[in-house]
């Protein structure tokens, strides 16, 4: 999914490899290892579930934090351009986090 290539880049953009992790193909690494808040997310099924609203405040916090570091460029020029389209996707997913922490609501997967 969309959702799940997502995720992969996000993972890699902070030194993670997904595939390396338990419950991804044949990973085997615990995610109880990985001190990042990103984990709340990457840790999570792509379909089914909720983000609480204090979930959703330790994402933005953190995405917010990759973004002002420029480890995620803030600027988006090519929407075909799969990295382009991975930036966009986070700084959406960045703001409905805010939003939901701040109006202490919890996000739906489905």
């Amino acid at each position: 999914s969309s959702f799940g290539r997502w995720r992969t880049w996000l993972a890699e953009k902070i030194g993670l490899n997904l595939h390396d992790m338990e419950g991804y193909c044949i990973g085997g690494i615990p995610w109880d290892t990985v001190e990042d808040d990103l984990k709340i997310i990457l840790n999570h099924s792509d379909c089914d579930g909720i983000l609480t609203s204090e979930e959703c405040g330790l994402l933005a916090a953190r995405l917010t934090e990759l973004i002002g570091n420029n480890i995620i460029k803030e600027e988006i020029h090519d929407f075909d351009n799969d990295e382009d389209w991975n930036y966009l996707k986070l700084k959406q997913f960045r703001d409905g986090c805010v939003k939901a922490n701040k109006r202490k609501q919890i996000m739906e997967f489905q």
